[in-house]
């Protein structure tokens, strides 16, 4: 059972980075750790 919970995890995770929200989320996080550092 919690195989099959890992792999509807993966599933999702690969879903929103192909809508490219994930891809957004990383780079806002880049982007605030960077202007947190200056």
């Amino acid at each position: 059972m919690a195989t099959k919970h890992i792999t509807y995890i993966s599933q999702s995770l690969l879903v929103l980075y192909r809508n490219g929200k994930l891809r957004e989320t990383l780079t806002r996080q880049d982007n605030f750790q960077e202007n947190g550092s200056i």
